[in-house]
């Protein structure tokens, strides 16, 4: 099986590493030239592969890829795009004195959620929406709280 994911560190790395041992898996970020911004460009690129794991975060990019992959193989049953969401939309933050400041991740994560809810009824293509809670990855290693996930358990 063929599986694009999108990142090269945190999660997207273990799941790649994870998934190598069985499938060809290319993994596409900045490092590598595939800006997720700019996945109208390189998307068409990997129309042929059979996963799609939309996991690399940067604001609005994860709900451009959930669409360009959609469009691109919404009649095909055959595909499937893995969306990687977060937990942050249905629960407290962590930092539970910040719960009713502005969070401009949950906002993009509920988007993402949002546009998967509505594509996913219109596919024949097998969409999914995986909402991990927290994950000990760079964006929270600062925060000190016991129910961080090990980035390996996840993948």
């Amino acid at each position: 099986m063929n599986i694009l994911i999108t990142g090269t560190t945190g999660l997207a790395k273990a799941l790649a590493d994870n998934l190598s041992t069985t499938n060809t898996v290319t993994q596409v970020s900045r490092n590598n030239g595939y800006d997720i911004n700019d996945v109208a460009e390189w998307g068409p690129e990997f129309y042929h592969y059979d996963v799609c794991v939309n996991c690399a975060y940067n604001q609005w990019a994860q709900v451009s890829v959930l669409e360009q992959f959609f469009y691109a193989w919404q009649s095909d049953p055959s595909k499937q795009i893995i969306n990687i969401g977060s937990s942050i939309v249905d629960y407290t933050r962590i930092e539970k004195e910040k719960e009713y400041e502005y969070m401009a991740y949950r906002v993009h994560k509920l988007s993402l959620q949002t546009a998967f809810a509505k594509l996913v009824k219109l596919a024949q293509c097998d969409i999914k929406l995986i909402n991990p809670g927290a994950i000990d990855t760079q964006m929270i290693q600062h925060l000190d709280f016991a129910d961080k996930m090990a980035i390996d358990t996840v993948a």
